[in-house]
């Protein structure tokens, strides 16, 4: 008997928290069911209706037929987009449109069609929200990671009896570690992000730049050492901005996904602005300083019990405060600690998640 058929939906490629994501999808369920592969986008959103995206995203389709040629049609659609649905992702309104004809020409063919747990809102715009509204109606099952996304979804008249909470499923991926994890242990990784430049003000985003430059010089005071980690590709060119304006350039590594999950675990902090590279990071009990341009980031921390983390302010003393705790050996242990036991609850939340999909997939 042939496995039944599952499509994987619009995650991106060159995204690493993306691809963690595909990883423990196929990891968890790989066994059981049949994936394709993903309709990736396969490069930056800021770049989707790029030619290159389109004959990349075209040859993947050409692989993608062949497979459900010979092993079936989709019989259901997982949504693995992290965050799109709300007012950040204007720029995308076209693109969710035609996502919401796809879905409701197949959900006519009787396509179950499950949205992955994601971050949502808000929806101030009429267009975002109609289209919002048109694919959380049309889903089977709906899980958004917060609170806070579960009441934009409501917002919307996502209905209440299919709508979950529901955390981020990275990480249940496994990390594959450095050859030498202890030569990581002096070491502080910046994860930096674009959408702390063009999702933000012009103060803040001036503010976020001359943080990292602070947080890399205090770093090296605290006899440490610092070094860029790249998250998602259209990071390199921020990295290396800063690196321009630095004395002395700083270290910079852009692993494959599950390495830099290694990497993550292995350091003695991370100042993080990438989503899934915080996860990452507080999952394994590694503790994080984080940056932040929407409310996913703060439900994020307070789900590790560790919001005092997470920047408010980008002025001088709350940079050097938050560091020097951060690394004060008796703060850090007891940070630690309380890591590991959300951690520990936090993945049971996913399995959880897990076993619901599951049987909404087989029911």
């Amino acid at each position: 008997m042939k496995q039944k058929v599952v499509q994987i939906i619009a995650p991106c490629w060159v995204n690493k928290g993306d691809r963690l994501m595909i990883e423990s999808l196929h990891r968890t369920l790989g066994d059981k069911y049949y994936f394709p592969i993903p309709l990736w986008n396969m490069v930056p959103a800021s770049n989707f209706w790029s030619v290159s995206n389109f004959a990349q995203m075209g040859f993947q389709g050409i692989k993608r037929l062949a497979q459900t040629t010979f092993n079936g049609k989709p019989e259901v659609f997982l949504d693995a987009s992290g965050y799109q649905l709300g007012d950040p992702w204007k720029k995308m309104s076209t693109a969710l449109s035609m996502r919401l004809t796809f879905y409701q020409y197949y959900k006519k063919k009787g396509v179950k069609i499950i949205l992955l747990p994601q971050s949502m809102g808000p929806f101030n715009d009429p267009l975002i929200a109609s289209t919002a509204a048109g694919i959380l109606q049309l889903a089977d099952l709906v899980f958004v990671r917060c609170e806070i996304s579960r009441a934009y979804a409501l917002s919307v008249g996502c209905p209440e009896h299919k709508l979950f909470i529901a955390p981020d499923y990275s990480n249940l991926t496994p990390p594959i570690f450095p050859e030498s994890p202890e030569a990581w242990s002096d070491s502080v990784c910046l994860v930096p992000s674009m959408r702390m430049m063009d999702k933000t003000t012009e103060q803040t985003s001036t503010s976020y730049l001359d943080a990292l430059q602070q947080f890399i010089r205090l770093i090296k005071k605290h006899g440490l050492n610092p070094f860029f980690l790249i998250h998602q590709a259209e990071d390199m060119k921020l990295a290396l901005e800063i690196n321009r304006s630095m004395e002395t350039p700083i270290q910079l590594v852009d692993p494959e996904p599950m390495e830099a999950k290694g990497i993550l675990a292995s350091c003695r902090a991370v100042i993080g602005s990438r989503y899934h590279s915080i996860i990452s990071a507080l999952s394994q009990g590694t503790p994080v300083i984080g940056t932040g341009w929407t409310h996913k980031y703060q439900s994020l921390f307070d789900d590790y019990e560790c919001r005092q983390f997470l920047l408010s302010s980008y002025d001088s003393a709350a940079i050097e405060d938050s560091l020097a705790k951060i690394l004060d050996e008796k703060i850090r242990a007891s940070l630690i600690e309380t890591l590991q036991k959300r951690a520990d609850e936090i993945k049971g939340q996913t399995r959880k998640m897990y076993n619901m999909l599951t049987e909404t997939i087989d029911s």
